[in-house]
C-alpha cells in the first residue's frame, strides 16, 4: 500500500520529524508503562467509616482517614 503522501505527489516528509514523532511516541510508551507498574503496586488499602459529624458511611484509604465531606477526623471503623 502506498503512504498519503506518495497518493497526493507530495513525497516524503523531513526525516529529522519522522524520527523526532517516533522517538516521542516510545518515551510516552515507556512513561505509560513506568506509571502502570507503579500504580499497580502502591494501591492503597479502603476501609469503609462512618463519619459521626456527617452520619455518613464512606469508603476512605488509610493513609488518609477524613471524611471527603465534611473532613472531620472522627470515623468509626467498619
Amino acid at each position: 500500500m502506498r503512504n498519503k503522501n506518495e497518493r497526493f505527489g507530495r513525497g516524503s516528509p523531513p526525516r529529522s520529524t519522522s524520527s523526532s514523532g517516533s522517538s516521542c511516541l516510545s518515551t510516552t510508551e515507556e512513561m505509560k508503562e513506568e506509571v502502570a507498574s507503579s500504580w499497580v503496586e502502591e494501591t492503597p488499602v479502603m476501609v469503609v467509616v462512618g463519619c459521626r459529624r456527617c452520619f455518613m458511611y464512606v469508603l476512605v484509604s488509610l493513609v488518609r482517614m477524613c471524611c471527603p465531606k465534611c473532613k472531620c477526623n472522627d470515623l468509626i471503623l467498619f
